[in-house]
């Protein structure tokens, strides 16, 4: 003989021999999936009508004894809870469902080892019919409910139907008692406490608890369940992240991966760099530790695109010293060269561009082909005309951006359109729950500004920003948040997060510009920090080259007959808001300035310039006199 723990059951279940058939069934399940953080149940019976369980003898501590005694240290809450984490998504798997997640049935043993009780208990509580909802029923003692009502889900309080993420509502509540030492919907009574778990926002988390530690618990106190984690897998690597950098979390955060990119036909340089993430704290702590910024290259070139991986390590794709564009896992080359990084999934599997190519100002496409990010496969084509494309959370779809008949439309999956624009979409990116598709909205072909929007599955489509002046970078936070790079005036983007209201929040900025790549499990920012100049040059008859730049971005826009002048747009920081509009002699005299807009051509007599005003929306034309005059603004009805 072998000791077991033996748990006595109601009276009231001896008397319903299909209800302890099926608990019978659920909880030998449970123990078959013979996973070190579940426990193992040996048999099932009864004797003189008192039924009993007899299960594995665990020498130790339920967590309801540790959490008693007040808040458990960041350390040990997350080691507890990756376990808790890892014997859920195990079960959540086979397609078991705890339905009565609490301190009370999480054994410690004496080694630190967690063990998960009484799976499929609050099943043996059906509502007639059986459909899997909850059943709130009261015991004979005043405020108590069956199903321990601190720890239910809303959908289990409301006596709705319940799936796994109901279990994650109640691993939630455990890890906000664990991190804080206090119950988040506890209340007088048992229905004050039902009301406040459908009702009402728990109360925020210390700030002296690190802010990914903060997201997750408030991802799975999420209301709606759409909003929690979509594979309860996710939910245990997520926390072993947080775990796994706790000295860059705790207590102030660290750096977070960042990326310098530059892009289209300019003279660039470009640095990978990880920037601490102490200023994601949120806007709600007390004060805020300024970023630390760790820069992962070094060498000259462009970088393009570049993707946190799931353990942790910075793929991304560069152009060292004009060579062409490679993909890297931090220093190694994979050697898949004219390629580029577009996604890469939670099991690792990357999404890449082949044979990728200007088709625009701002716009790249290629041959969308899958490999891994280790490099061990090489990589297998899917489809061709692919701007951009990144993986839904399960990995059995995968969204594109490309553009069609004159049209640039976001697929997800392939083939199914959700939307569709005459201007064009970049940065797009699913939602860490695959519900939604956030991207930068831009109204006019080969201008990069615009707003942010994000379009759900049934194609509905709504704005979460408002109008900026150039837009590069997106992705999604840890807690389903939209951060974004850009600026409303001049070319040095910032980083937001998108608020869906008339001011986005603002998350840093920094002495010159960031493409935000990438935001990691643990809520650090992937970014580029781009050094870029556009440059403007001309030449007569074969003669050689003359620079005529002016300031940081000077776009040509026309030439006189005689070559002896040119107009040209300042489109960067130097240009301000709306753009600036110059003039200038070929033989290299200062540039005149004439006004804000962008500069098209010059009227035949040389009198005016015809220009785009305010060209981040649709504009108006107007003509700036090359001498002495006014401006005037030219009526374009319909056009």
């Amino acid at each position: 003989g072998r000791a077991v723990a033996i748990k006595v059951l109601p009276e009231e279940f001896a008397a319903d021999a299909a209800r302890l058939q099926r608990f019978e069934q659920e909880a030998r399940a449970a123990s078959a999936l013979n996973h070190p953080n579940i426990i193992t149940v040996y048999d099932v019976g009864s004797v003189d009508h008192i039924s009993y369980l007899a299960m594995e003898l665990v020498e130790g501590k339920s967590l309801r004894e540790l959490i008693d005694h007040g808040a458990l240290p960041v350390r040990r809450t997350l080691d507890l809870a990756v376990q808790i984490a890892d014997g859920l998504a195990k079960a959540h798997d086979a397609g078991i469902i705890h339905r009565d997640l609490k301190p009370e049935n999480i054994m410690i043993s004496a080694d630190g080892y967690v063990k998960i009780l009484d799976f499929g208990l609050a099943k043996l509580i059906p509502l007639a019919g059986d459909d899997g909802r909850t059943a709130v029923k009261r015991d004979s003692t005043a405020g108590t409910l069956l199903g321990t009502a601190g720890y239910m889900s809303p959908e289990q309080a409301s006596g709705d139907k319940v799936d796994f993420r109901s279990d994650q509502f109640s691993f939630g509540t455990i890890l906000y008692e664990m991190a804080s030492g206090m119950r988040p919907f506890r209340r007088a009574t048992a229905a004050e406490t039902l009301t406040a778990i459908i009702r009402e926002e728990a109360e925020r988390l210390d700030p002296s608890v690190p802010a990914p530690l903060r997201w997750i618990i408030e991802r799975c106190l999420a209301k709606d369940p759409d909003a929690r984690y979509a594979s309860t897998k996710d939910l245990a690597r997520d926390l072993k992240s947080v775990r796994d950098h706790l000295s860059d979390v705790a207590p102030a955060l660290k750096p977070a991966r960042s990326r310098l990119r530059v892009g289209s036909t300019l003279i660039v340089t470009g640095a990978l760099v990880l920037i601490a993430a102490a200023f994601i704290a949120g806007r709600r702590t007390v004060s805020v530790v300024p970023p630390a910024f760790q820069q992962l290259t070094f060498r000259r070139g462009t970088i393009w695109n570049a993707r946190s991986a799931p353990d942790g390590r910075v793929v991304y794709a560069a152009a060292w010293d004009g060579g062409p564009s490679t993909i890297f896992v931090e220093s190694r080359s994979l050697g898949v060269s004219d390629a580029d990084i577009l996604a890469i999934s939670r099991s690792g599997q990357m999404l890449v561009s082949l044979h990728r190519h200007n088709t625009g100002p701002f716009q790249r496409a290629g041959t969308l082909a899958q490999m891994a990010v280790d490099g061990s496969t090489a990589p297998r084509e899917l489809t061709n005309d692919v701007r951009e494309a990144d993986w839904s959370p399960d990995e059995k779809e995968i969204m594109v951006v490309r553009d069609v008949g004159g049209h640039s439309r976001i697929e997800l999956p392939i083939g199914h359109v959700l939307y569709e624009t005459a201007g064009w979409v970049s940065n797009a990116r699913v939602s860490r729950n695959g519900s939604r598709v956030a991207f930068l909205d831009h109204a006019i072909l080969n201008d990069d500004g615009g707003s942010v929007g994000v379009v759900d599955r049934s194609g509905m489509k709504r704005m979460l920003s408002g109008q900026y002046q150039t837009l590069n970078g997106l992705a999604w936070s840890p807690r389903d948040e939209v951060w974004f790079t850009g600026s409303k005036e001049g070319a040095n983007r910032a980083l937001y997060v998108a608020e869906g209201k008339s001011e986005d929040r603002l998350l840093l900025r920094v002495g010159g510009s960031l493409t935000l790549q990438d935001v990691t499990g643990d809520g650090r920012a992937v970014v580029v920090q781009d050094v870029f100049r556009m440059r403007l040059f001309s030449s007569r008859n074969g003669e050689k080259e003359h620079e005529l730049s002016w300031l940081d971005w000077s776009l040509a826009g026309d030439l006189t007959p005689d070559g002896k002048e040119v107009v040209f747009s300042e489109a960067g920081e130097g240009g301000g808001a709306g753009y600036s509009v110059f003039i200038r002699n070929t033989d290299g005299s200062p540039a005149i300035r004439l006004g804000e807009g962008i500069g098209m051509a010059f009227s035949p007599d040389r009198q005016w310039v015809v220009a785009i005003v305010h060209s981040g929306s649709i504009g108006e034309v107007a003509l700036f006199p090359t001498r002495a005059g006014m401006p005037r603004k030219i009526s374009t009805p319909g056009l």
